[in-house]
């Protein structure tokens, strides 16, 4: 009942060796609830030992196994069985050469593997786990375990797939220029802008070699060496600090690409020497300044020319003018080779013919509309101009008619007039005569 509660159990430095390990396995196999086994530090314990545990706890509940410091040298047993919730595994300072497949541990977050002589085949191995699409590893630390540049190389490469892995520790091993070459490349591959965006954004913390053999191309062992650990760091504290919001391969690409004197120093460490290439072979001569030729190749060739405008403007923003200036003034020269003459003049033919198109179609529908109105207008016009016409005739008849009226009035009060004045010259002469007749009567009197 008490192993099948266990939840945690604590064995670390208590010199256990065969006897101690065959007692513990009828309990491990009754701990159905155990979640985490530390034996570390007992030196006594050795591959036998180790063997015997992970087959007791084959199948099991364990996340969390310690076994650092425990001489062990062999450890295929993990392929043979499986811990399927296993999240941590460490084994530290032991003398493991060989690294079994563990691509079955899906659940597998932290493997520590430090101060062991896994080489380059241990490299490999682990490279099979960090492929795996379904590999959840997160933490891995191979301090001091004699990986050469090869190794250096095949575990950068493996990376290249993977987007799990946070954090890795690669202290106190013997690779130099080439093999950080891999991981610089690795997390900013400066050769383009597509490969800089599709760099691993996920990688947030890595730790390099120190000196560790001055005779050979160890890391510190001149300037370019401590130049590649201090742009492999940055790169790395980019995906940290976009790891929230996924912006680290804009973010690699505005603060490298779009700055001439970063993007020539990056694909300068990144151009290989002679030195890097095995047997001494040495590059064709006119690939000794390739990085310095590329750089100064037009960026806007790998860049779709309807995103320049934006692009210029976040070079004004985050590096100023003068870096504006430069890219402008390097880019001129190639501008005519991002352009394609030939389409862009049949673009705009076409556009032009379309265009042309367009406006005929209206001018014909406005052309019928304005002379549909036109008629309309003509004809209220004509019509008014009709009724105006005959007011007028009207009008001009009226005041011809009363002319006239006001003319024979005139001519029947002369003809009046005169008739009076013929009467009232009868009624003189009358009275005249009269008069005269009396007056002759009076006088006969």
């Amino acid at each position: 009942d008490r192993a099948s509660s266990l939840q945690t159990l604590n064995l670390e430095q208590n010199t256990i060796g065969s006897k101690g390990v065959a007692a513990m396995v009828p309990f491990l196999k009754n701990s159905l609830n155990l979640m985490e086994l530390n034996i570390g530090y007992n030196l006594r314990f050795g591959s036998h030992g180790f063997r015997t545990v992970v087959e007791a706890l084959h199948g099991g509940s364990i996340e969390n196994l310690h076994v650092d410091r425990c001489n062990i040298h062999e450890i295929a047993v993990l392929e043979q069985c499986h811990l399927p919730l296993l999240k941590k595994l460490n084994l530290g300072s032991n003398s493991v050469r060989i690294i079994p497949s563990l691509e079955k541990y899906t659940n597998l977050q932290e493997l520590i593997l430090d101060w062991n002589d896994i080489g380059k085949d241990g490299c490999t191995s682990i490279a099979n786990l960090l492929r795996n699409r379904s590999s959840s590893l997160r933490k891995l630390g191979v301090i001091h375990n004699d990986i050469n540049d090869e190794g250096a190389e095949i575990i950068a490469s493996s990376l290249k797939e993977n987007g799990s892995l946070t954090c890795l520790n690669l202290e106190y091993n013997e690779f130099g220029r080439r093999g950080c070459r891999a991981f610089l490349e690795l997390l900013n591959d400066a050769s383009c802008v597509g490969a800089t965006y599709r760099s691993n954004h996920t990688l947030e913390i890595i730790t390099l070699p120190h000196v560790v053999n001055l005779n050979q191309d160890s890391v510190e062992n001149d300037d370019d060496s401590r130049k590649l650990k201090t742009a492999i760091y940055a790169a790395a504290e980019i995906n940290s600090e976009c790891s929230a919001t996924g912006n680290a391969g804009r973010t690699k690409v505005l603060e490298t690409q779009l700055h001439s004197a970063k993007r020539t120093e990056l694909r300068r460490l990144l151009h290989r020497t002679p030195q890097d290439h095995p047997h001494g072979q040495r590059q064709h001569p006119t690939s000794q300044n390739a990085a310095e030729t590329h750089s100064n190749e037009s960026l806007f060739a790998e860049i779709d020319p309807i995103l320049l405008p934006n692009i210029l403007s976040c070079v004004a923003k985050t590096h100023g003018h003068n870096e504006l200036y430069v890219m402008l003034l390097a880019t001129v020269p190639y501008l005519s080779s991002v352009v394609n003459r030939v389409a862009v003049i049949q673009e705009l033919l076409s556009e032009n013919a379309t265009q042309i198109a367009r406006l005929n179609e209206t001018y014909a529908r406005e052309s019928a509309a304005l002379t549909r109105v036109h008629l309309e207008k003509t004809e209220v016009l004509t019509a008014e101009t009709l009724r105006l016409r005959r007011e007028l005739r009207r009008m001009t008849a009226t005041a011809t008619g009363a002319v006239e009226g006001k003319s024979g009035a005139k001519t029947m009060e002369t003809g009046l007039r005169k008739s009076r004045g013929m009467v009232d010259g009868n009624e003189v002469a009358e009275n005249s005569l009269c008069g005269r007749k009396r007056r002759r009567r009076s006088a006969s009197f």
